[in-house]
């Protein structure tokens, strides 16, 4: 992406930094199920847990509090129906969002939004 360039939909895609794009590479030439109990499995299951525990200290919380999601929608459904609050959200809010507060267990207040 050229330095001139300002990119303003970051919706469904950004830039990713060097670091990271180095971590996925690294992690796409691993095998192994991070559920299994074989040697390949406990190797990716390391590699989850060390990744966890980087991102707990990153954000100053326990490892068990850390919760990998596969991607937005799991994280937002994960994150309203785990609250097990009355929740407010806006009318605006995206199908993700919206979806689950319909179905939140202790209720929803859908604010409208105007001009």
């Amino acid at each position: 992406m050229a330095a001139s360039r300002v990119y303003l939909d970051h919706n469904a895609t950004a830039p990713v930094c060097a670091a990271a794009r180095a971590a996925v590479a690294e992690s796409l030439d691993r095998v192994g199920n991070p559920s299994s109990v074989h040697r390949a499995g406990a190797a990716a299951r390391q590699i989850v847990e060390q990744a966890r525990d980087r991102v707990a200290a990153l954000v100053a919380a326990r490892s068990d509090e850390v919760v990998f999601t596969s991607g937005g929608t799991e994280a937002n459904h994960l994150a309203l129906l785990g609250v097990g609050r009355h929740l407010v959200v806006a009318a605006s809010e995206h199908d993700s969002v919206l979806a689950p507060a319909r179905r939140a267990p202790h209720g929803v207040t859908v604010v409208p939004v105007n001009g």
